[in-house]
């Protein structure tokens, strides 16, 4: 019985080794994208490797888990990589054989990316950019993408490892043979990480698991460091005597130093005024022959000695000391510096390493950022105060309370400081802001708060000024005065961490961008006494769930809740009389997130079962919700759709208007990146520009009669293949055919007389465009390798070209 068990179980240990078991997936690994594009930005001209094999090391520089077990290719060529990334990420891997590219900006624009990517995602940062050839089966060399015109570019690295960002996708494929086809693209989303507010979030060296992170992270944000690039730190790297003095010149507001008297100090440098201060105040003495060393490395014992003196400089008590014998080399500490290293301990700056003081040793820069919080946390800021008002003063304590004082009004403009008055050098410092009774108007506040994190008013504060607390990254907690009756422009924009607000029962009005990008917001009371809500005002409060417009509402931006995307609905109480846009806010956005619902009583608006707003009349269709997909038909009541009607519909596939419509509107379905057709009748005589701006998917359109305005009117629409222009048509306005790399001629109308900045560039597949008319009077364009066609007899035409483009005559 023994030998049988015996049999069993060596069949049992060494079966796996003949049965091969079906791979894992492996779990998910942490990434930082930053961590990726820091190693790409410093090793992209490293000329190492071929660019699946770049674009893996960076992303193994991120932290992805790559692995090269049981890939079915090698991890240096495209299958390969895209195998690897599926796996360490835990989504399965369904075979990608095109080219990889890291997006490296934080955007990839709505352009391509509502057209090419599965529900409509958009590209972010560190992501995993794939780019295929459709046309002729193959990867190209190069490919480099950019945003969508608006100065937002995407910038990828790839072959040659070079960052560019001066072309549009496919104008980089020249190098393969790829130009004028087209490309498709996928792309592997690899952020799974969670999303990083902190100020070390772009330094790749900065380990966020590390024990000095939460120091760095307080130094950047108090503006006392800063990395030695873009995306590094150097967190071993040493500091120097220059670097040093800096930092406290900083931490001290940067007050006005006398000129340099070391040789080696010359003026102009960004240490010269830091040096002359501290030299001023005792705080460093020079190293010999009248000579400062400011490259010089600072030794742990020398930083003591600068924060000793430069502690008893500013009037503090100095006098602990601790008993250093504890420390195994505490007689290596020199005498000059013993009586300060012995403070140092004694207040908790200095702890030692593993027993030992090390007081030759040099000071690092996460160390100097440590030993600098530690010193403002038992030290605090330093006290300070100006004039804020004819009658008001402001004044910050130690715990970086801002404290606001006196009667009356703040100044509104920097330029009404007297000189040195101004708080801006104290910015960084300021966590908490206290207006006292007696100050009017709260304004003036146009620096940006990195550290505030609670507001308290008293009621005497009857305005807000513009801007106050935008971009307050750490703000969360706000007591208004109860007697205020506006919140003006951009007021709270950026609060990310602005929880919850308690709006006071006298706020009348919410201006444009009040709260926008107020992502942590979650709900929010109205009060009965608001009577407008201005553009943007909640736009990007991603986390607001529920809101309730109070009866007496009498005006409502239709971008108020944009891409609110946690909204279910939103309902229009009977009060409200107008829903507005503006265009300066509206354009490359949707508008309503969510279901529209209209209290039945309302004298001005009526919505549907698909939650979209009409006229009380139905007979303007104003505003379609972004949650409406599939076909849909123009209701028969309808006689006109309105500015912006579909912006941002971005799962409609068609629509069929009826002849009862007259009018459309400006950029009426502007960003509906699945429409493929829509059906126009003959009878529409009034339509706005910009129609069909972005329609990506968009494959034909027959304008009407009525579209005599082609301004904007088929930008990027990538797909765009055929169009039929009005007979009425007099000019061809600017950017009409911008970005349309599908289409391949189109004929003009024979009363058009203005050709207007046309950017023919990037209409890779346009070859031809036929005139049925004379010249036009006015020609300004530009780019494409594009022939112009006349009819022979037509006036004004020159052969064998006309304006740089070359010219021949054909017959209608």
């Amino acid at each position: 019985m023994k030998r049988y068990f015996l049999f069993f179980l060596c069949i049992a240990l060494l079966l796996p080794l003949f049965c091969p078991t079906t791979p894992q997936t492996q779990a998910a690994s942490t990434y930082d994208p930053y961590k990726a594009i820091a190693y790409a930005e410093a090793n992209w001209n490293s000329g190492k490797g071929l660019c699946a094999e770049f674009v893996w090391n960076c992303l193994k520089a991120g932290g992805l888990n790559l692995s090269t077990s049981g890939l079915q290719e090698s991890p240096y060529v495209t299958t390969g990589l895209a195998e690897a990334a599926c796996r360490a990420i835990g989504k399965p891997y369904t075979g990608v054989k095109d080219f990889p590219l890291l997006v490296t900006d934080n955007r990839f624009g709505p352009t391509h990316a509502y057209n090419q990517h599965p529900n409509n995602n958009a590209v972010t940062i560190g992501d995993l950019l794939f780019v295929y050839c459709e046309t002729c089966g193959k990867t190209p060399h190069v490919v480099i993408c950019s945003g969508y015109g608006n100065g937002s570019l995407l910038c990828v690295y790839g072959h040659n490892y070079a960052q560019q960002n001066s072309f549009s996708l496919p104008a980089g494929a020249n190098e393969g043979g790829h130009v004028g086809h087209q490309f498709s693209m996928r792309y592997l989303d690899l952020s799974n990480a969670e999303e990083y507010n902190c100020e070390c979030s772009v330094l790749f060296d900065v380990d966020k698991a590390a024990w000095y992170h939460e120091y760095v992270h307080e130094v950047l944000n108090k503006g006392l460091m800063s990395g030695v690039s873009e995306y590094r730190f150097d967190p071993e790297g040493s500091m120097t005597r220059a670097m040093v003095v800096t930092v406290l010149y900083r931490y001290n507001y940067e007050p006005q130093a006398k000129a340099p008297t070391f040789s080696d100090i010359e003026p102009y440098q960004w240490y010269t005024n830091a040096v002359s201060w501290a030299a001023e105040n005792g705080i460093v003495g020079g190293v010999g022959n009248n000579r400062f060393d400011p490259s010089g490395n600072v030794t742990r014992e020398q930083l003591a000695a600068i924060l000793y003196r430069y502690t008893a400089s500013m009037g503090n008590d100095c006098s602990a000391a601790a008993d250093l014998s504890a420390f195994s080399d505490a007689v290596k500490v020199s005498p000059w510096a013993r009586e300060a290293m012995q403070w140092a301990v004694a207040e908790g700056l200095i702890n030692g390493s593993d027993g030992k003081l090390l007081p030759g040793g040099f000071a690092t820069r996460t160390q100097v950022a440590a030993i600098l919080i530690r010193y403002i946390e038992k030290f605090g800021v330093i006290a300070t105060s100006g004039a804020c008002g004819d009658n008001a003063t402001w004044s910050l304590s130690c715990d970086g309370t801002m404290t606001i004082s006196g009667q009356g009004a703040m100044w509104d403009n920097f330029s009404d400081y007297p000189e040195g008055e101004h708080w801006y050098k104290q910015a960084n410092f300021i966590r908490s802001l206290i207006v006292e009774d007696g100050v009017s108007t709260l304004s003036g506040l146009t620096e940006v708060l990195p550290s505030l994190q609670e507001v308290r008013m008293a009621d005497s504060v009857e305005q807000l000024g513009t801007y106050s607390f935008m971009d307050a990254p750490n703000l969360h907690t706000v007591r208004l005065s109860k007697f205020l009756t506006e919140i003006p422009n951009g007021c709270f924009n950026g609060c990310a961490k602005l929880t919850s607000v308690e709006l006071p029962d006298s706020l009348k009005k919410i201006h444009g961008d009040a709260f926008k990008g107020c992502s942590s917001l979650q709900r929010l009371t109205l009060p009965g006494s608001l009577v407008y809500i201005g553009p943007n005002a909640f736009a990007d409060c991603s986390s607001l769930q529920e809101i309730q417009l109070p009866e007496g509402l009498k005006e409502l931006a239709a971008d108020a809740f944009c891409n609110c995307t946690a909204l279910n609905s939103l309902k229009i109480p009977a009060s409200v009389e107008n829903i507005f846009t503006e265009e300066d806010y509206n354009l490359y956005q949707n508008f309503f997130p969510c279901r529209i619902e209209v209290d039945d009583s309302n004298h001005f608006y009526c919505s549907d079962k698909d939650g979209i707003l009409y006229s009380k009349d139905q007979t303007t269709l104003l505003y379609a919700n972004e949650a409406l997909c599939g076909s849909f038909t123009i209701p028969e009541t309808v006689k006109k759709i309105g500015d912006y009607a579909f912006s941002g519909c971005r799962n409609l596939t068609s629509v069929t208007v009826h002849e009862q419509v007259r009018s459309i509107g400006i950029y009426a379905f502007m960003d509906c990146g699945s429409m493929q057709s829509i059906k126009l009748p003959k009878t529409v005589d009034q339509f706005g520009h910009g129609v069909f701006y972005q329609c990506t998917k968009l494959k034909r359109v027959d304008l009407p009669e009525g579209a005599n305005d082609l301004y904007d009117m088929f930008n990027f629409c990538i797909s765009l293949e055929q169009v039929t222009l009005p007979k009425g048509l007099t000019k061809l306005d600017s950017y009409a055919f911008n970005e349309c790399y599908s289409l391949k001629s189109f004929v003009v109308p024979e009363e058009v007389s203005v050709v207007r900045y046309q950017d023919w560039r990037n209409c890779y597949q346009l070859r031809n465009i036929y005139f049925l008319g004379d010249a036009p009077e006015e020609f300004n364009a530009g780019g494409g390798r594009i022939t112009l066609r006349y009819i022979a007899g037509k006036n004004g035409w020159t052969s064998p070209s006309w304006h740089g483009y070359p010219t021949a005559t054909w017959e209608p």
